[in-house]
């Protein structure tokens, strides 16, 4: 995990980018990803985007296998390292 984020330092600082396409902004948590709002006070957040809904009082989690299948992925990754 360590090396990978360090290549995506080293791209960014040597090509002069500010952003890169699944860029890792948590160490603790790689699949955490910047999401821009626009608001005044905090145009970026972090976080994990899910999808929900809700239908007669039920809340469903429409993306929870992706969220999954991108964590077992992250997890294959960091123990390749």
């Amino acid at each position: 995990m360590i090396l990978h984020l360090y290549h995506q330092q080293k791209y960014m600082f040597d090509n002069r980018k500010h952003t890169i396409e699944k860029r890792i902004v948590s160490i603790s948590q790689p699949h955490v990803r910047p999401i821009v709002r626009g608001k005044t006070k905090a145009p970026t957040e972090f976080g994990a985007k899910v999808e929900i809904s809700l239908a007669n009082g039920y809340v469903r989690m429409e993306n929870l296998v992706g969220i999954l299948q991108r964590m077992r992925k992250l997890n294959t990754y960091n123990r390749e390292l």
